[in-house]
């Protein structure tokens, strides 16, 4: 199955699920993470590494990716261990799973860096970084959890000196703490953890593992998914996934729109499928922001409009809808000589088959001609055959709760 149960993948030659709640083909938003698993414990043994065998139950991590604390006058490292370039204003996120057990008498979680203001000489280390945001608590025992802090470096010092953390407690059994996956990135957000780094090739998959997807323009918000903000875009070239002039296929995706921009040009590429950017020999479907149909969704081939959904006639079929502010589940297929348009599980509306180019070579997400998307589209999947009215419905079912439907 591709990332859950009941969902279609006979004939599936290209998709992606970047909304996928395993790591297995969403690894996660590229990045670089300097903690590197080796870092911790060597600032005169505040920490020790511990085996698969010996931290608490409850998660499952790597071996040498969980920590414990041998000592409450805790610190990360040195701060030229962690970024070699810290400057006044930057930003840092600082993440990692923590267990603390039942009798943990310390205060609080928190990291900044420390240094000195004068000169080398003094004994006096002030704190260089303000909490932008912390998750962290000691208020629950017992469990794994999750947190993270991201911190701005907003004092400038004569020298930078230590990467400090934890609030102190007891060192002994009952009372003592674990960490795992520490990672520390030059970001505003946590990302998902990676003991090295992950490449703008590595963070998206394709489902059926014969194409690369390109994240190197696209965004991400803060729980570090995709986002197209007016400018991003995903791109993955392919040699050749079929001939959509000659053959049935359907293009299933999940679409949401933030808001109506009515500026340059007149709708919102959602996606493009063909040898161009500018939409002239391709597949497209787009979204109308104009002040004519905002909203609206519509499809074309080589240029030519087929469906729609402003209710309007004139080339167009099928009821108002709009897609703003609100998920949407898009199906387009060709099945023999007729072409179906379906939204949320439901057949909107068919027509004659049109000529279609063949446009095998590139699928752009988020852009055509620089019209760019506002908004999300976490799910994309492209099918060498037409979809039946009930895997289309079952494929709908699958996802719906995910997006709130």
């Amino acid at each position: 199955m591709y990332t859950g149960t009941n969902i279609t993948r006979e004939g599936l030659v290209f998709g992606y699920d970047a909304d996928d709640r395993s790591t297995r083909f969403y690894p996660g938003e590229p990045t670089s993470n300097v903690a590197n698993g080796i870092v911790l414990g060597f600032s005169g043994a505040r920490w020790t590494d511990v085996t698969s065998s010996t931290y608490p139950s409850g998660l499952n991590f790597e071996p040498h990716d969980v920590w414990k604390r041998i000592s409450n006058n805790n610190y990360w490292g040195y701060v030229s261990n962690f970024t070699s370039s810290p400057a006044l204003n930057k930003i840092y996120t600082i993440s990692f799973w923590y267990y603390l057990e039942n009798g943990y008498d310390g205060t609080d979680v928190y990291s900044a860096f420390t240094g000195k203001l004068v000169d080398v000489s003094s004994s006096s280390y002030s704190v260089l970084t303000t909490s932008l945001n912390n998750t962290f608590s000691t208020s629950v025992k017992g469990k794994w959890l999750y947190g993270q802090e991201t911190i701005q470096i907003t004092i400038e010092p004569f020298q930078y000196v230590y990467f400090s953390a934890w609030g102190g407690g007891t060192v002994e059994a009952g009372k003592d703490c674990y960490i795992a996956n520490f990672q520390f990135e030059e970001k505003s957000h946590a990302t998902q953890f990676t003991p090295t780094s992950r490449s703008t090739t590595q963070g998206l998959l394709d489902l059926t593992g014969n194409n690369t997807i390109d994240l190197t323009n696209m965004s991400f918000d803060d729980t570090a998914h995709p986002y197209f903000e007016g400018s991003q875009y995903l791109v993955s070239p392919v040699s050749s996934i079929f001939n959509f002039n000659t053959s049935d296929f359907s293009i299933e995706c999940w679409v949401f729109m933030d808001t109506d921009m009515s500026t340059s040009g007149i709708y919102h590429s959602v996606m493009n499928i063909g040898t161009t950017y500018d939409g002239s020999e391709t597949f497209r479907l787009a979204i109308w922001r104009s002040g004519l149909y905002p909203g609206a969704f519509y499809n074309t081939y080589g240029g030519s409009p087929i469906f729609g959904t402003d209710g309007s006639g004139g080339g167009y079929t099928g009821a108002s809808y709009s897609g703003i502010n609100r998920w949407t589940h898009v199906v387009m297929d060709r099945s023999s000589t007729t072409c179906n348009f379906y939204l949320n599980g439901e057949l909107w509306a068919s027509r004659n088959t049109p000529t279609i180019p063949n446009s095998s070579n590139l699928i752009s997400v988020g852009t055509v001609n620089e019209l760019y998307l506002i908004g999300k589209v976490p799910i994309v999947k492209i099918y060498n055959r037409a979809l039946t009215q009930q895997e289309i419905t079952q494929n709908f079912n699958a996802y719906r709760h995910r997006f709130g439907i």
